[in-house]
């Protein structure tokens, strides 16, 4: 799979691992794990008017170099109703895991996350929605909107565009390094 072998992994990999088992993460994923945990935005792709990527997507990143990733990202998937879980899914189905249609499963079941007041920007966000960014306009949408559009593939094209926009800006950087 193209997306796997982007991030330094193949579906060789992916596929020894057992979704579920014990596992232990590096430092640096462990700390990308809380990152996602408590993130509040559900984003992929350049956001915000300079097309930067979002916080929840460089911690996905970091975690998905870590060799226990995917049982990582099914803990994130079945323990997190909200934006922390839909990137255990979004992980998953990066990663092609047998796996993730029980813990998509097991994703619905978990109860909505409860209605959060006084948003800085929003007011108020109802039970069971999450915060969302495409490009630059935030939204919310319920989580079990956005399992649906991670099913059908919705998401596949903004994965591509991130991989795209990531070397892009690694080729630039280094470009500018060699000239300094």
């Amino acid at each position: 799979m193209v997306i796997l072998s982007v991030l330094g992994l193949n579906s060789a990999v992916a596929a020894q691992i057992r979704c579920g088992e014990p596992y232990t993460l590096g430092s640096i994923a462990q700390t990308a794990y809380a990152q996602l945990h408590r993130e509040t935005t559900f984003a992929f792709g350049g956001t915000g008017y300079g097309g930067n990527i979002s916080d929840g997507e460089k911690a996905i990143d970091v975690l998905m170099e870590d060799v226990a990733a995917p049982n990582a990202l099914y803990e994130l998937a079945t323990t997190n109703a909200g934006v922390g879980g839909l990137y255990g899914l979004a992980g998953l189905r990066i990663l092609n895991c047998d796996c993730l249609r029980d813990a998509t499963d097991r994703f619905l079941k978990l109860p909505d996350q409860p209605e959060k007041k006084n948003v800085p920007f929003f007011g108020t966000i109802a039970a069971g929605d999450v915060m969302t960014l495409h490009g630059c306009v935030g939204s919310f949408e319920k989580r079990t909107a956005i399992v649906e559009q991670l099913e059908k593939g919705e998401f596949d094209s903004w994965f591509e565009f991130s991989k795209r926009l990531k070397k892009q800006r690694a080729e630039k950087a280094k470009t500018k390094k060699e000239k300094q």
